[in-house]
């Protein structure tokens, strides 16, 4: 039996809208060499007749190769029922309310073909209450240093869920991260591919727990040894939450000001002025 390049697995519960849209755009996609699992925590919304409706569409039928809906213990847990099914070489968590573009695979088969033992990822377009919020993704690969990559946007080989282990649910929010910064800490590679591969909500759990995700990632890199107590968490938060059209402006600002600081170097307070012109990315 020949298995599919990719594992596309979407989770949800009580969200039947934002699991309609989701599948939807499985469904849309130009790319073909996948399997779609689909975990559904028990819904009680309608849900369930979302998935039986697809399931009506004999061609995409063929690509539904597991669904379940049942009561689970968690985010992560649902997840980790998902990779269990998963056959695929790649796996990508699609959560319901987010979405691929239909052309954000294209490439994946190019990619996997040069990078086979490589976590794969994308940018992700933005969007809160269905207004654009910009375009995220880090390309420079410093998962250490404060960023981290949104799932959607990431195909993760199975091989290494095989050799790593599933999800930890200790973590309620931050279990992937913990997971593709463990890669990163045992030197796995990482390739940015140059495409946006999904709508992004920024409703979703992970957003609107952001304390408790940050306390976790946190947690995370003081586990794994590379957490620093700088500002640079921070700094991603207001990347993600402040519109570019905003951030710009405000950089610009700071970096001609700082041009101005620079000459005053031989003030005592030099170096704080310097910490937060750094805090906002601006260089002189």
């Amino acid at each position: 039996m020949k298995h599919p390049l990719l594992s596309i697995i979407t989770i949800n519960f009580n969200n039947a809208s934002g699991l309609k849209k989701t599948m939807q755009s499985v469904y849309d996609l130009e790319f073909t060499d996948y399997e779609y699992i689909i975990i559904d925590g028990g819904s009680n919304d309608g849900s369930v007749k979302v998935i039986e409706n697809f399931l009506n569409q004999a061609a995409f039928k063929k690509k539904i190769s597991f669904w379940v809906s049942e009561s689970d213990n968690g985010i992560y847990d649902a997840m980790n029922k998902g990779l269990r099914h998963a056959n695929g070489t790649f796996i990508n968590m699609m959560n319901s309310g987010d979405c691929f573009l239909p052309n954000a695979l294209n490439t994946l088969s190019t990619f996997y073909k040069k990078y086979p033992d490589a976590i794969l990822y994308g940018a992700c377009k933005q969007t809160k209450d269905g207004i654009n919020k910009g375009v995220y993704g880090p390309t420079d690969g410093k998962h250490n240093e404060g960023h981290y990559l949104i799932h959607q946007t990431v195909f993760i080989p199975k091989s290494l869920h095989e050799k790593y282990g599933l999800y930890n649910t200790k973590y309620k929010y931050a279990a992937d991260n913990d997971f593709i910064l463990s890669c990163w800490t045992n030197n796995i590679p990482f390739v940015f591919i140059d495409s946006i591969i999904c709508e992004f909500d920024l409703s979703g759990v992970s957003c609107t727990k952001h304390n408790e995700t940050i306390k976790e990632l946190i947690a995370i890199k003081k586990k794994l040894k590379i957490y620093k107590p700088e500002y640079k968490v921070i700094k991603l938060l207001l990347h993600l939450f402040i519109p570019n059209i905003i951030l710009i402006p405000i950089k610009t600002l700071f970096r001609l000001m700082r041009v101005g600081f620079n000459k005053l170097k031989k003030l005592n307070f030099q170096f704080t002025i310097t910490k937060i012109f750094d805090f906002f990315g601006a260089k002189a």
